[in-house]
């Protein structure tokens, strides 16, 4: 990693597509971003931005907490780090998909749990994708 520029996920997957002169769409499509020597991602969900962050405020993972309305990239993250997580349902990105599966009051956000982690082939006991909080707003 030493010498890769640092960049955020969607970015460094764009740039590695301008090095790699592909498009990433149709016969160009390749796996971007999981084991690029081309360059470092940083930011959530990898474990860099939550070492720097715990790191800077000398805080143990067991005394933080990861707040975030994003499966993907925030309590995916949060757990790779070993941090508790608190998942904001309705203000977020999944809430319209947990309105379409029922709603938060009536089993939504489970069964919206349930098809993120079909949906990514998360079906082993580590595997799955597991807030230790749900809330319904910020």
């Amino acid at each position: 990693d030493v010498g890769l520029p640092p960049m955020p996920g969607a970015i460094g997957d764009a740039y590695e597509r301008v090095l790699l002169g592909v498009s990433g769409k149709g016969e160009d499509e390749v796996k971007i971003g999981e084991s690029s020597d081309l360059v470092k991602r940083i930011g959530k969900p990898h474990s860099e931005v939550y070492e720097l962050a715990l790191g800077r405020q000398s805080v143990r993972g067991g005394n933080a907490l990861m707040v975030g309305d994003a499966l993907e990239t925030d309590i995916i993250g949060g757990m790779n780090a070993n941090i508790d997580t608190l998942w904001v349902v309705k203000d977020g990105i999944h809430g319209p998909d947990v309105d379409d599966v029922g709603g938060y009051d009536d089993g939504g956000a489970e069964e919206m749990l349930k098809k993120f982690n079909e949906g990514k082939g998360y079906t082993n006991g580590d595997d799955v994708v597991r807030p230790t909080y749900t809330v319904p707003n910020f």
